[in-house]
């Protein structure tokens, strides 16, 4: 059965997609093939996930990894982030004690419309203002 909310899939969970080992890696390509729409990413996470596969040298080659840009793109919806994000992202830090980065993709996540954030790193089930529901696809 296809899912219909509107999802956003943090850094962590698109890393497990592509380099994952294999129980995980499975369980986050299962969670996008039940989207019945394309998932969003902020730029910021495009931007973390290129660094994450340098910084960990997790791709083959230098087209290995070009592909995985390319294909990311063209998978996901790629959400910019505004000065009104980044505002937000400061109010929620407040408001959740959550890092600037983390408070960053939850804002660009409400801002986007999303009803479900997929994150390893944040509080599983958390709801955030009444409309964005943090899940772990792992736990």
């Amino acid at each position: 059965m296809k899912d219909s909310a509107k999802v956003f899939i943090d850094t962590n969970i698109l890393v497990y997609g592509f380099y994952g080992l294999p129980t995980p890696k499975e369980t986050v390509v299962a969670l996008f093939k039940s989207q019945t729409e394309p998932a969003i990413i902020s730029i910021q996470v495009l931007k973390e996930f290129t660094n994450a596969s340098i910084r960990k040298k997790l791709y083959k080659s230098r087209e290995e990894l070009n592909s995985y840009l390319i294909n990311i793109r063209s998978s996901f919806f790629v959400s910019e982030i505004t000065l009104e994000t980044i505002l937000d992202a400061l109010d929620l830090g407040e408001e959740y004690r959550y890092s600037f980065y983390d408070s960053l993709i939850i804002a660009t996540a409400l801002q986007s419309g999303c009803t479900i954030l997929y994150s390893e790193d944040m509080q599983h089930e958390q709801i955030i203002r009444k409309k964005l529901k943090i899940i772990n696809p792992f736990k």
